[in-house]
């Protein structure tokens, strides 16, 4: 049948038949184009948008999470190799970072999103395109098996809303004494603390802090374990 003109007509000339393929095969590829290039960044954040249920729900995810302190919270989990959490990307909208703890020392590893032509989606990757992923949670899995491009294996994750010990004194009021005298100089002198709560404001959960009494001069002492 020939398609070409406004109504179909049969083709009897097998010669004819096959230019007429031809010549349909040729508009047909000029017409189509594959997707060659990645979206602009705004699309990639859109797309990343749709798989928020992967991966936040992980206890490894810190949403929010800065540098800084996600190397605190992995420094501060004990000497083992493959301590990690996953966090987003400050610098490269639509990556995410690894942090994990190797030989006593704290890395960040980004986890960059690439394009598929064969698939026509976005994969991740943590070793420029070696080794793809679907999604952040096949990613770990495959990391929790296999070393791959990293010195360690992922042993241990950190978990999202780990509580923070933080000195934060909170001055109590004194009271009068029983006998409704005045509390006395030496009390006035008495630093006193009491326990408190804190969210923190750059999205990795409530921190707990119970700062602890203390009778001495130079204040509380509190050891920082996030």
């Amino acid at each position: 049948m020939d398609f070409t003109g406004s109504v179909g007509r049969i083709v009897d000339d097998p010669k004819e038949a096959k230019n007429i393929a031809e010549n349909e095969g040729v508009n047909w590829r000029r017409t189509w184009r594959p997707f060659s290039r990645p979206p602009p960044s705004c699309a990639v954040v859109r797309l990343h948008g749709l798989d928020d249920g992967i991966h936040v729900l992980q206890p490894w995810f810190h949403r929010g999470l800065k540098r800084d302190i996600a190397a605190a919270i992995v420094r501060d989990q004990g000497s083992v190799d493959g301590v990690f959490l996953v966090r987003e990307s400050k610098s490269n909208l639509g990556a995410y970072v690894l942090t994990y703890k190797y030989s006593e020392k704290v890395f960040h590893a980004q986890i960059q999103p690439v394009f598929d032509e064969r698939c026509n989606c976005w994969l991740y990757t943590l070793d420029k395109g070696v080794t793809r992923f679907y999604d952040l949670l096949q990613l770990i899995e495959f990391y929790q098996l296999n070393a791959g491009c990293l010195p360690t294996r992922l042993t241990h994750y950190v978990q999202n809303g780990v509580p923070e010990m933080l000195p934060l004194p909170v001055p109590v009021a004194l009271s009068q004494s029983d006998d409704g005298s005045p509390p006395s100089p030496t009390e006035l002198d008495q630093p006193r603390f009491v326990a408190a709560t804190i969210t923190d404001g750059g999205g990795g959960g409530e921190l707990s802090n119970n700062a602890a009494s203390s009778n001495t001069a130079a204040g509380p002492v509190g050891h920082k374990s996030i």
